[in-house]
């Protein structure tokens, strides 16, 4: 019989960090992930150029009716997703989308500062991705101002098509927040028109 000793010292046992873990999300995630969005959006968009402060953003609700409507529209409805990572308990990042009859829409795709450019908000999309199959066009709205975002949907394909109608980007106090749609086309749609 062969024994092997192996060295557990101190300075040479390093132990694995966890890595995030991405999964649907349930009822119990839906007030951290309108919270999470609140404290992205706050620090994320205000725009003094078009009048936009923190304040405005923290006039959007962000707890139990979001939540609630987070239930109704993505957990409690079939053409919904809501997906959300966690590390250490903790939820980082999430993404929600929405399957329509002729596009689909990713409605949301938020990663905490400081777990950006770790390749959680493309792990995000390619599971909203897979979900949606390659036979519809995907639309994304971002705002028209965060050049970051628009430039990540670029590399991943999407094109930016029009401005998003104002009425569904109104503040509570009335401002307008800007957004543009953003279009990933169908490959599959669109190769069986060409022929």
């Amino acid at each position: 019989m062969v024994y092997y000793k192996i060295n557990m010292s101190p300075k040479r046992l390093r132990l694995a960090k966890p890595q995030p873990q991405i999964r649907l999300a349930t009822s119990s995630d839906l007030l951290p992930v309108a919270q999470l969005e609140g404290r992205i959006s706050i620090a994320k968009y205000p725009n003094p150029a078009l009048g936009i402060t923190a304040e405005d953003l923290r006039s959007i609700e962000f707890g139990p009716e979001r939540a609630a409507k987070y239930q109704q529209r993505f957990l409690d409805n079939q053409a919904g997703r809501l997906w959300v990572v966690e590390d250490r308990g903790e939820l980082v990042a999430f993404a929600a989308a929405t399957q329509g009859e002729y596009e689909q829409w990713l409605r949301k795709l938020y990663v905490e500062e400081a777990y950006q450019r770790q390749g959680l908000g493309s792990q995000l999309l390619d599971q909203v991705l897979k979900w949606f199959g390659p036979a519809k066009d995907i639309i994304a709205n971002v705002a028209s101002y965060d050049v970051e975002s628009i430039q990540y949907f670029r590399h991943r394909g999407f094109v930016e098509r029009d401005m998003r109608p104002s009425d569904e980007t109104v503040l509570p106090n009335g401002k307008i927040l800007p957004e543009v749609l953003m279009i990933l086309v169908a490959p599959i749609k669109h190769s069986a028109q060409d022929r």
